[in-house]
């Protein structure tokens, strides 16, 4: 695995930027009002990932206040990940912080997409949120799916935080 470093952008300002462009005002009105709540994932993600604990982050299915898996798995898809999104220069600038654009879990292949180091599915709120999304290939990022870890031993290698050195 080859460390990276971390993306530049916040999960406020990423998160803002993909819900920036949301027509419908109900819709919009309830993602803004779960800003805070994307932000605080992802400093406890932050937190977690510098100390070995991101097995104790509680999986949820709602983003507070009201905001469900479904919704935030769209707001990554249609507002950054699809081309043209308003968050689209950030999933790009994520997508292409790796050397020579090779996988940096694998150091094989070429990065194809961005990987959900804990699965949107099953944490919602750390859909958009950058530290949770790492540059990687195809058989990379489908090897873990959506499983979670349960023991800091499950815990896969994350490339922002964890330096093996030159061993791969």
């Amino acid at each position: 695995m080859w460390p990276l470093e971390q993306p530049t952008h916040s999960a406020r300002l990423t998160f803002n930027t993909c819900i920036s462009r949301v027509r419908n005002a109900g819709l919009a009105a309830r993602l803004a009002a779960a800003t805070d709540s994307v932000v605080a994932a992802s400093s406890e993600f932050d937190r977690a990932a510098r100390h070995g604990t991101l097995h104790q982050i509680a999986t949820h299915e709602i983003v507070a206040p009201d905001i469900t898996v479904e919704e935030m798995e769209r707001v990554y898809t249609q507002r950054m990940a699809k081309t043209g999104a308003p968050g689209r220069d950030i999933y790009d600038e994520i997508f292409s912080a790796s050397a020579q654009g090779r996988c940096p879990l694998c150091t094989q292949r070429s990065v194809t997409t961005l990987d959900h180091h804990l699965p949107k599915a099953r944490f919602p709120a750390l859909a958009v949120a950058p530290l949770n999304l790492v540059p990687a290939c195809a058989d990379c990022n489908k090897a873990k799916l959506t499983e979670v870890p349960t023991r800091a031993e499950e815990v896969a290698l994350h490339p922002y935080y964890d330096d093996l050195g030159a061993e791969i």
